[in-house]
This record gives structure tokens, sequence and C-alpha cells, in this order.
């Protein structure tokens, strides 16, 4: 029997060079050396040379120091990929639990930098994540479905929810879309993210590294979805609302928060709307700003050989590149180069009559708005209508932004997130919702979850 299971394996991994296979006495023990503690495997090993021959023939019995079990011949590959020991006896095929550590350890949110919270992150092991938020959520009703994803990579996906408060319905049909999923293999939570978003712009997923915010996401009705290898844990159904909320609001005063996030979204319309309201009023709607202003602006302008809708999309183009470079360059070499780029060449291209000094404000102005997202998926959406709004505003002028901003917020309206609607709690308009929305507050007068999101809707006191 060993014999021929041990052709078969090395029939199906090709003689890989890392595959370890040793007979000891009546036993065969086969592992990677890449996937398995040595220590384990050595303390393994010494138990059983201490064992006699008829306890060696019940050995999933006489293997108390090791999480074990016994497997069926058409496991060994998979168990031996996870990093397990397979011990080949006479009568049994059995998996111990001898995988190596490969992961960092828990450090600060890297993506999500937290002032008034919980400094932890999640990393690249997903039992680790589990543990973080098991170690926050102590209740019973925490429901985990596993699923494995992907051909050849046969990814572990947990699905978790609180089962007396998340809608079974949004948990039925999250599990359904990942059963779907038909890939080579799942890298990361991203690969998963593009099969559940409803949306081609704008983000209906969060994606977040803190524990601290899946756990309040959970407690809420959301559902998490956790990929092996990678720190990244997604949350659905997410509304727009969310993207403009960080997790460590709940943490400060909601009167100060509630003005925080009223800058959040103004933030969020100025970085849309700017650079197509100033081609506007420079170019078709003059009428519409102070004399000396125009006169102001349009003296700048004389040096500059070239359209303004020309010298708005090349600075937005410049910027979106230098953006692109500080984020792939190493740190000390990225802030050189934002830097450079911020005001060395800026100055020279206005002394050298590429651009104006209010066109440097704008493209500022913008930038400034713009980096209070994190979420990268946020940021594409914002450059899409921000150069949608600009082509319309350099068109029509006023009437092409007011456009713009009226095909927005139809565009908003009618997204989904796992069939939630997107703008919820304002459409439907959900009073409770509103209470936690660009406003905050405080815990005592929040007594009601989002009917969107549970059925069980009344917060425990």
């Amino acid at each position: 029997m060993q014999k021929k299971i041990i052709n078969k394996i090395n029939k199906e991994l090709d003689n890989n060079p890392d595959l370890i296979i040793k007979p000891l006495k009546d036993i065969t023990i086969i592992f990677f050396d890449s996937l398995t503690n040595t220590k384990t495997i050595n303390y393994i090993l010494r138990s059983i040379s201490h064992l006699s021959k008829p306890e060696i023939n019940k050995l999933n019995r006489n293997l108390p120091f090791c999480m074990s079990n016994s497997i069926k011949e058409n496991d060994i590959i998979n168990q031996l990929n996870l990093g397990s020991l397979v011990i080949i006896t006479k009568n049994d095929i059995i998996a111990c639990v001898a995988n190596a550590d490969l992961s960092r350890g828990i450090s600060e949110p890297t993506t999500e930098p937290t002032i008034n919270g919980p400094k932890d992150a999640f990393n690249e092991n997903i039992m680790t994540n589990l543990g973080l938020i098991k170690r926050r959520l102590k209740t019973n009703t925490l429901a985990t479905n596993d699923l494995s994803i992907g051909k050849h990579t046969k990814t572990l996906v947990k699905v978790l929810y609180i089962k007396d408060i998340a809608k079974l319905e949004y948990v039925e049909k999250t599990i359904h879309k990942l059963n779907q999923i038909e890939l080579d293999g799942i890298l990361d939570s991203g690969y998963i993210k593009n099969y559940l978003e409803d949306s081609k712009a704008f983000p209906t997923i969060i994606s977040t590294e803190q524990p601290n915010l899946v756990t309040t996401s959970l407690l809420e009705g959301k559902i998490a979805i956790m990929v092996d290898n990678s720190p990244f844990v997604l949350l659905t159904p997410s509304f727009f609302i969310d993207f403009l909320n960080v997790g460590e609001d709940y943490n400060q005063k909601g009167l100060n928060i509630s003005l925080t996030r009223t800058f959040r979204f103004l933030a969020f319309i100025i970085s849309i709307v700017t650079p197509g309201l100033y081609i506007a009023i420079s170019t078709f709607n003059q009428s519409s700003i102070p004399a000396p202003l125009l006169i102001n602006i349009l003296t700048q302008r004389i040096a500059v050989p070239i359209p303004s809708i020309f010298e708005a999309l090349m600075m937005l183009i410049f910027f979106e590149i230098l953006r692109e470079g500080d984020i792939r360059m190493p740190a000390k070499i990225g802030a050189s180069i934002s830097i450079v780029g911020a005001l060395i060449l800026g100055d020279a291209a206005v002394r050298a009559g590429i651009t104006s000094p209010i066109m440097i404000i704008i493209i500022a102005i913008t930038a400034i708005c713009s980096s209070i997202f994190n979420s990268p998926d946020m940021l594409n959406a914002l450059r899409w209508w921000r150069i949608i709004i600009l082509v319309l505003a350099a068109t029509s002028g006023l009437i092409g932004v007011y456009l713009g901003i009226v095909l927005l917020i139809a565009t908003v309206a009618s997204l989904t997130s796992n069939k939630a609607p997107y703008l919820a709690p304002f459409a439907p308009l959900n009073i409770e919702g509103l209470k936690d929305s660009f406003i905050l507050l405080p815990k005592n007068q929040r007594k009601e979850r989002n009917p969107l999101l549970s059925d069980n809707i009344t917060r425990v006191r």
C-alpha cells in the first residue's frame, strides 16, 4: 500500500525536489520542506521512535501531542500543500499539523493610519486575522463559512457574519457569488472583490486592514470576507457614506465628528467639480465672477499659449503621474520626487509660460481634497468624474457642470451593493440611519440598526 501511494504521489508531483519522503520502521513520512516546521517534525519523529509496533499500527490514537486526523488517499497532496506532515502506516494515512509560520507579525495599519483607536492590523495569515476578530467578538453567534476558490491555488476564503444580526439573504447571495468564481488562482482579496462589486466606477465593497472596523461592521449586520494570504478583509454591503467615514470616528465626540464628516463631503464635491468649474467660469461664463478677479485670471493666462481645457488636462495628468510615482517609489525617494515635481517643476512651468499660477492653485486644491480618501477605487472614481465634468464644462460652460453633477447623482443613485441601495440611508430615507451619516449622534441616541442590513434592528443597551 505504501509503495503504491508513494509512486502515485511522485508521479503527480513530478518528483518535486522540495518533497521529502522518508521510510521509517513500518511507516513512511512525507512533507514539503519549505512548508513545514523542522522542530515540529523532529518532535513527532522522536515520539514515534518510542512507540512499539502495535502502537504504530494504531498510530492515530497514540499521537496526542499534535493535531492529527486520518485522511483519504485523495487528500494527501492537499494536506501536503497546507504544510502538514503525512504519515502512511500499514492500515492508515495520518496528517499531522506541522506547518511553518510564514506570516509576518501583527503590525500597525499602513494604508489606514489610526490616531485615536486600536493599532493592530490584519496580516497574510487567515487564522491570525480570524483570531483578531474573535478576540473582540466573544459570541457563539459568529458564523464562519469556509470556501476553497481557485483551480490551482485552492485559496481558503472565510465568510463571517453574526447569525442573529445579519440578513441571511445577503449571506446566501454572497456565498452564491463566491461559488461561481472560476479562476486559476486567487492571490488576494482584490481578485474576489472584482467579482462581487456591482459597479465599474464607484467602489461598492470596503477593503480594510482594521479589525476594529470589521468588528463594528459585523455588529451592524454586514458580511466580512477573509482571504488567505491577504491582509485586507472585504465588507459587504457597503454604502456611499461608508467611504466618507472612518472607524475611529466612534472613539470621538459626535459633535466634532459631524463637522469633520461635513468637511469630508465638501472635499469630495470640490475634488470633482473644481477643475471643471474653473474652466466654465474662465471660458464661458465670465460674467459670473467679479471683474477684478476676471482681469487677474486673464492677465495670468496671457503668456499661456494653449487653451484652458488642454492646460487643465495636462496638469491633471502630470499630477496623477506624480501621485503614482510617489506611491511606487521607496519612501525616501518618493518624498524627493514629490518635492521636485510639486515645487520645482510647478514653479518652472509657470515661469516658462506653460501653465498659469491660478491653474496650479486649482490642481493643488483638487489634490488636497482628494487626499482624504485612502481607497484606490474611490480615487479612480474621482478621476473619471473629474475628467467627465471637465470635458462637459469645456463644451457647455456652467450648464455642462450642472449636467455633470446631475449625471453623477443619477449614477450613484442607481448603484447597489449586494442588491442593497448604495445611497442608503438617504435613498431610501431612513431616519435612524441618518443619525450615523453626515452627522454622528451619541450612542444612546442610536438605538436601531439599518433595516437594510438587519432584521434585528434593536441594539442592546
